[in-house]
């Protein structure tokens, strides 16, 4: 009885010995299977982590690019102070869309709104460009005489090379309303014209008078010395 007893003891320990086991493997399995799926987390956090990066540093490379291209699409040299402040405006609201960009589709149309609206702001030998333009329509040399046209040469190359050192449309204006007001005074061949047969009628008209008047002083000289010539006769008579 004691030997079954010792046997079924055994028997029985046995059993715990072994479900014992089985739990340790169990653990140990969920263990390792644990640490297994939060490696599998961690990498899969980490090439989540290294995609952002990578693409944060896209977008950054994709930015950087935009705003040099923009920036380098103008020279803020070739446009007069006024211009250079719109221009700068332009740019800098440009600069900020292309900030904003997510995508190099965004950067693009951000590219093309600035430059267009660039586009549009005349640069400084676009003004003097025009200035030259519009001086040269000021005139028309043909009415003049050659002496008045040298005049008139002179005034707009004057006018010319101002132009072309002038620091605004402003200036351009001025100058070439200073221009079209000196060329205002010298007179064209028809008005000289007009002139001349003025002050040839009014010689003729001056010189005819002039001949009226001899031929007055000259009838009365006559008829004063014919009505002395009477009263002498009429003298001899009488005595």
């Amino acid at each position: 009885m004691a030997l079954q007893r010792q046997a079924l003891d055994e028997l029985t320990e046995g059993k715990s010995r072994t479900q014992n086991i089985r739990q340790i493997r169990k653990a140990e399995y969920e263990l390792k299977k644990a640490v297994i799926i939060a490696v599998i987390i961690a990498v899969i956090a980490a090439c989540a982590a290294g995609a952002a990066v990578y693409h944060n540093n896209k977008i950054k490379e994709m930015r950087e690019a935009g705003i040099k291209t923009l920036n380098e699409s103008v020279s803020l040299e070739d446009y007069s102070e006024a211009q250079q402040k719109e221009i700068s405006s332009i740019v800098d609201v440009g600069c900020r869309k292309i900030m904003e960009a997510e995508k190099q589709q965004q950067v693009d149309e951000a590219l093309e709104e600035a430059n267009a609206l660039i586009a549009d702001v005349k640069t400084l030998a676009q003004m003097r460009e025009e200035g030259v333009q519009k001086l040269g329509e000021l005139v028309q040399m043909d009415d003049y005489r050659e002496p008045q046209q040298k005049k008139i040469s002179k005034i707009l190359d004057d006018a010319e090379e101002k132009i072309n050192e002038a620091g605004s449309e402003a200036d351009i204006a001025d100058i070439i309303k200073h221009a079209s007001e000196s060329i205002g005074k010298v007179k064209t061949d028809a008005e000289l014209t007009k002139e001349e047969e003025e002050a040839a009628a009014q010689a003729a008209a001056e010189a005819a008078r002039a001949r009226a008047a001899a031929a007055a002083r000259q009838s009365s000289r006559k008829q004063s010395s014919g009505s002395r010539g009477c009263v002498g006769n009429d003298s001899k008579n009488f005595y």
